[in-house]
């Protein structure tokens, strides 16, 4: 100490810096690592440039070989961490059962798409280590990108008891929300849901799972378990206009109609940009019998998706319960120039030029046209497309041939259980035998 002061000095400063990673304080899976040793040994650094500049020239000379030498062990280094698969391949050479590594790997392989080598690698994991959490739930994620739910709920299963009973939560959240995920695609759904309920008690808040759970909610039509939890992951994110569409969905379903409006006005608010909502609120307004601003909503959506057969198809409709036929009319016709021979379009448009109680709309002639082509396409099998045939056949005149397919149709609607469909359709076929067509009622 006396002789060399500043040793005992470097000597110190060294311990300090070292003394958290020394492993007498556990930080992460590792014991130790070498990376954390760079820090602690500046302070050796600035001793030995100090000797070397007090030395001579042998002491430079032996300076320069030992600079040589660590440059040469430097680069040898960078070859081990130069990519994760070198640094991997590494660790699990000098180390064959360092079940971390292995565990690493195989998340290594997962990034890189190849399933089959990260369960491999996972599984060796496994085989050296069984109760590691991590390796069960990369080992589950293997079996899902293999589309093996049921190893993958095993395993899933697996890592959240062990994460659970070390109270790991950021990974025992993570573990749950992939079960409750694989659990639900093998039809286990209550199980599923089981298991995202524990999992929300010991987190309430994590999002991914109230988003699963409000997911499961709305697909089984439990829409009012649904609600909670979508207004939930709304008040995390008030801006999201898809969580508000999707409430405005849930609400709907729940017989609100006019809340459900009022909910699509505020995504239109929040985002007039949104071409969705006013789909969305053309549909509600029509049900709520606003239909100047349900077709207006229809329009401006058709605007910027003018393929959304779906979304013309519903504008025809409203505009008919309107009687405004010949609008309706052109609205078909857009939607088959910009998706030629839509069934849907097609089957509404050959229904209204056959049954508009106007009669400089209809056209027999064309309706038949176009409605025979699909329901040839369909074989025939459509109750509706066969309704739709029959009524172009009576507005043509060809009686019998009309009485025959609404007859089929009605066979087929009442297969399908559709009573009243299938009464509405043999009134018809009464019209036809008495030689007459069918027309709507004047709106």
């Amino acid at each position: 100490r006396r002789r060399v002061p500043a040793l005992l000095t470097v000597w110190l400063v060294y311990l300090i810096f070292l003394s958290p990673v020394l492993g007498l304080l556990r930080h992460g899976d590792q014991l130790a690592a070498d990376r954390y040793s760079y820090l602690a040994c500046l302070s050796l650094a600035i001793l030995v440039g100090c000797a070397v500049a007090k030395s001579g020239r042998a002491g430079r000379v032996l300076a320069a070989v030992m600079l040589v030498a660590l440059a040469v062990r430097t680069w040898q280094q960078t070859i081990v961490w130069h990519d994760s698969e070198q640094l991997w391949s590494h660790a699990v050479t000098v180390h064959p059962d360092n079940w971390v590594a292995h565990n690493n790997f195989a998340s290594l392989w997962l990034d890189r798409n190849e399933p089959q080598k990260a369960r491999d690698a996972a599984e060796e994991a496994l085989s050296i280590r069984e109760a590691y959490g991590d390796a069960h739930h990369t080992l589950g994620r293997a079996f899902d990108a293999l589309g093996d739910d049921e190893n993958a709920a095993a395993h899933y299963r697996r890592a959240v008891v062990l994460y659970r009973d070390r109270k790991v939560v950021r990974s025992y959240l993570k573990s749950a929300n992939n079960l409750g995920a694989a659990l639900y695609r093998l039809g286990r759904t209550e199980q599923a849901i089981n298991v995202y309920r524990a999992a929300l008690d010991v987190e309430p808040s994590y999002f991914n799972i109230r988003h699963n759970l409000a997911t499961y909610f709305t697909q089984l039509r439990r829409y009012r378990e649904a609600e909670p939890l979508i207004r939930s992951l709304i008040a995390d994110r008030p801006t999201d206009t898809k969580l508000r569409l999707w409430l405005a969905t849930v609400v709907f379903s729940l017989g609100r109609t006019d809340e459900a409006a009022g909910i699509c006005r505020e995504v239109r608010d929040i985002d007039p940009d949104n071409t969705e909502v006013h789909y969305r609120l053309g549909f509600l307004l029509s049900q709520q019998a606003q239909t100047e601003e349900s077709i207006a909503s229809y329009r401006r959506f058709l605007d910027a998706e003018p393929q959304r057969t779906d979304a013309r198809t519903e504008l025809a409709r409203t505009l008919r319960t309107v009687g405004r036929y010949a609008e309706a009319v052109a609205e078909l016709e857009a939607g088959l120039s910009a998706v030629p021979g839509d069934p849907q379009l097609t089957n509404l448009l050959a229904w209204t030029l056959a049954t508009a109680p106007k009669p400089d709309i209809r056209d027999g002639e064309r309706a038949l046209a176009l409605a025979q082509p699909v329901s040839e396409r369909l074989n025939h099998r459509s109750p509706e497309v066969l309704d739709t045939l029959a009524a172009a056949l009576a507005e043509a005149g060809r009686f019998e041939e009309a009485v025959r397919a609404a007859s089929r149709a009605a066979l087929l609607a009442e297969t399908q259980k559709n009573t009243s469909f299938t009464k509405a359709i043999e009134a018809r076929v009464e019209l036809y035998r008495s030689g007459r067509a069918y027309h709507e009622s004047p709106k």
